[in-house]
Parts: structure tokens; sequence; C-alpha cells
């Protein structure tokens, strides 16, 4: 009969149980990175303007958000909004009452048009994305703060005697022939 007959499970002892690793709490995720506000302002700022100037700033606002965003619409937007602001002026100045009455409503209506549409587009012109360095940088902290979770998850290296000594005789005694 074997020596593992007598005893049918008997665990070789080893290494007591590692209490839990206990450390620092956790630090939460940083908070992403939104525009700067700054930028916000300007957009509320470049949106105001067709409100501010009686829509007559309106083609100049549109130029500036196709310049801005690089946009062919954007463009023809600002040309359709000079062109109504040009037939706006060449009406009122026509000296014709009719004309002069028209070209006040047509103003009125481009003033409130350009202001909506301004107001409607401005999260187009000026995204509240946050630019791509900013997220470049949002993903390094990330990236930073998930190390740190690995590093804490990791178990510590144990440095005691009692288990280098326990672990290497065991080997020992296992490397014997038996006799």
């Amino acid at each position: 009969m074997s020596h593992h007959a007598d005893r049918p499970y008997d665990p070789e002892p080893g290494p007591a149980p590692r209490p839990p690793h206990r450390s620092q709490p956790v630090p939460a995720p940083p908070p992403p990175a939104m525009a700067p506000v700054g930028e916000t302002a300007r957009g509320v700022v470049w949106a105001a303007v067709p409100f501010i100037t009686l829509g007559y700033g309106t083609p100049v606002s549109f130029l500036y958000a196709a310049i801005r965003r690089g946009s062919w619409k954007y463009g023809a937007v600002a040309a359709g909004y000079g062109a109504g602001t040009a037939a706006v002026l060449t009406m009122i100045q026509s000296g014709d009452p009719l004309l002069t009455v028209f070209g006040s409503f047509v103003a009125i209506l481009l003033w409130l048009a350009g202001t909506g549409h301004a107001f409607a587009v401005r999260t187009s012109v000026f995204p509240r994305e946050a630019p791509r360095n900013r997220q470049n940088e949002r993903a390094i902290e990330i990236a930073k703060y998930r190390r740190t979770l690995r590093e804490q998850a990791r178990p510590a290296p144990t440095t005691t005697a009692g288990w280098w000594t326990s672990t290497t005789s065991r080997a020992r005694s296992s490397r014997r022939c038996p006799a």
C-alpha cells in the first residue's frame, strides 16, 4: 500500500493565507474634458451678432463660420444673407413707400431668421467636444488611472523568511528519491 492510502487528503503545509490587500481607496477616474469656457462664450457672442446688429451683421457672422469650419455651405448661406441685406438696403433707399415698407418687413425677417439660424447652428460652428489634444490628454489620464488599478490589484511580493524556507525545503524534499 502506498503512503497516500493512509491519508486520502492531507495537504502539505504551505504558507499561511495572506490577508486581503489593503491600500488607499481607489481614486475616481478624472472627469471628461469639456470645451474651454472661452470657446462656449465665443460661440454665444458669435450667435448674438445678428441680433445685436439688427440683422446687418448676419452675412459677416456666417462668413466667419464658413472660414472657421472650412464649409462652402456656410459660405453660401453668408452670400444669401448678404444678397438679402443688399436687397433690403436697396428697397429702403428706393424712395417708393411701398418698397420701403416691404424692405423694412424683409429686414425684420432677416434679423429674426438670421438670429435664430445662428443660434441653431452655433454648436456645429463652435462644437462642445474637446479639441483633439484634450481628448489625447483624457486618454492618457484614463490609462494612468487603469495602471494604478492594475498595480493595486497585483499581489505584493512576500518576503517573510518562513514562507521562503518552507517552499524551498518542500521543493528539496520533493526531489528526494524514496528509500
